[in-house]
């Protein structure tokens, strides 16, 4: 006996159309978890690049802080340097200054006590 068409095949056309459904349906669900994923591996990214670009602008602060530092240092090891040439000079001025006052000292002692002993010998005699 002769069925139509939709009587015969109806059952199979519609379980193919409801899996073509669902295979849509995967397909555009694996799609939108595709997207997803690469919207989230996109945030991601821009969240890193945002910590290095914050991390580099920390290490130049610090690579500046540590030039400025350094140059402080220069400039006071500098001074120290001339301080400590001064004082030396100042030293120097004072040993040249006391030695000479011994050496004034000292000729004076010998030429006083030499004039003495010839006073004294001049008035014995």
């Amino acid at each position: 006996m002769w069925k139509p068409f939709h009587a015969r095949f109806g059952d199979l056309i519609q379980q193919m159309a409801d899996h073509r459904k669902a295979l849509f349906e995967e397909l555009l669900l694996q799609t939108s978890n595709g997207i997803f994923k690469d919207r989230v591996n996109i945030a991601a990214m821009r969240e890193l690049m945002s910590l290095e670009q914050a991390h580099d602008a920390a290490e130049r602060q610090l690579a500046a802080e540590e030039r400025r530092l350094a140059k402080e240092e220069r400039l006071l090891m500098a001074d120290k340097r001339q301080q400590d040439a001064q004082a030396r000079q100042n030293i120097e001025n004072s040993l040249t200054y006391l030695r000479a006052k011994m050496k004034a000292l000292e000729h004076d002692r010998v030429g006083g006590s030499l004039y003495f002993f010839l006073s004294s010998s001049c008035s014995s005699s």
